[in-house]
């Protein structure tokens, strides 16, 4: 019963660990893209320095690295 459990959990792993990259894939795309849209920077919930979306997107694909 235990082996049945770790064979299905790593299947499902797996599966989830392609969709993170399919997901990575998209977020680079679409920083491309808008890598000239400018945004409103935020810290401390106070306006910063102006960022690309692009760049905002890479953020997020580097916390799925």
């Amino acid at each position: 019963m235990a082996t049945d459990i770790r064979l299905y959990l790593r299947e499902q792993l797996d599966k989830i660990n392609d969709e993170i990259k399919r997901l990575q894939v998209a977020l680079l795309n679409l920083a491309e893209q808008e890598a000239s849209t400018i945004l409103p920077g935020f810290t401390h919930l106070q306006a910063a320095q102006p960022v690309s979306f692009g760049h905002h997107m890479m953020a997020y694909f580097e916390m799925l690295s």
